[in-house]
């Protein structure tokens, strides 16, 4: 089986960047393992390679669903299996941010689903649906409190499922990962960058996306679809922020003031999780440029095959 090459890094670091250098240097194929690029039409918000960025390198994972469909990490990891078995020649190199999307094609979960568990999911959406976001924090705060305050809030699908498996006996918090047998060979790499660095870039890209057209982009996906408050997608950062604003909850600056500081949040957020994977961290200011980051992480891959 064909080791996979991980390329993982908060947003901002330029992961994507190093994965299409890296990606030339092995004839590898590139597999985006990021939870809001899978949705089609949502390119500037969640800064989306383009065609031109790609440079020839093929690139799997992106504009793979409507953002009114349900989309897990269980459907990308079975997605992924058959672009690997669509694909059986070149390196496979995973690029993102998304570390549970890692972790959900390496480490199987091992929570089923059962009569119980589709009940509760039931039970949870229709509660969302009918009395909102606080409701559903509630019950997740009493059956389990620690994963209350760990969990990102503002990811519905995984407040319900976490609740799901406390409906099961078990505990999200009570953590599995190290329960969990590995099925594929893996090598991953983090690349970080100091804490200002990080928090300069992303305010810097926020700017550059309100350029390129966020709130146009914003506003169009916003308007095509129906049941749009209640749509997981527009749940992500950058856009439930501009659709306060459209809704005339907020200015525009404040929108834009919200959307860094939840930027700079979810960097840490990633960081955090990225901690507990078995991966080697790349300070990318240790290296004159992106070229030498990507035969560095070339050669580790070659050596370890």
């Amino acid at each position: 089986m064909r080791r996979i090459l991980g390329i993982l890094g908060c947003t901002g670091v330029g992961k994507s960047k190093v994965a299409v250098k890296v990606a030339k240097l092995l004839d590898g194929i590139i597999v985006s393992a990021d939870s809001m690029q899978v949705y089609k039409g949502m390119d500037v918000g969640t800064a989306k390679i383009t065609a031109d960025e790609m440079d020839g390198v093929q690139h799997f994972m992106l504009d793979v669903v409507e953002c009114d469909q349900p989309y897990s990490a269980v459907n990308y990891a079975e997605d992924v299996k058959k672009v690997l078995e669509d694909n059986p020649f070149g390196t496979p190199i995973l690029a993102g941010g998304t570390g549970f999307y890692f972790d959900s094609l390496f480490l199987p979960f091992d929570f089923e689903n059962n009569e119980q568990t589709l009940l509760v999911r039931k039970e949870m959406q229709d509660l969302y649906e009918n009395q909102g976001k606080d409701a559903l924090l509630q019950v997740l705060e009493k059956v389990d409190p620690t994963s209350f305050e760990t969990i990102d809030k503002n990811n519905i699908k995984r407040v319900i499922r976490a609740i799901e498996i406390a409906s099961s006996g078990q505990l999200k918090s009570q953590g599995t990962r190290n329960s969990r047998k590995e099925i594929m060979p893996k090598l991953l790499f983090v690349l970080t960058r100091p804490r200002q660095q990080i928090v300069e870039a992303t305010a810097t890209r926020v700017d550059k996306m309100f350029e390129m057209g966020l709130v146009e982009e914003v506003q169009s996906l916003y308007e095509k679809f129906d049941r749009r408050d209640q749509l997981q997608s527009f749940q992500a950062i950058g856009y439930k922020e501009i659709i306060s604003y459209l809704k005339g909850e907020c200015s525009l600056e404040e929108a834009k003031e919200q959307i860094k500081i939840a930027t700079r949040q979810y960097a840490k957020r990633q960081t955090t999780y990225f901690k507990r994977m078995d991966a080697e961290f790349i300070d990318v200011e240790q290296f004159a440029n992106l070229d030498e980051i990507a035969q560095y992480i070339a050669d580790k891959y070659k050596n370890a095959n």
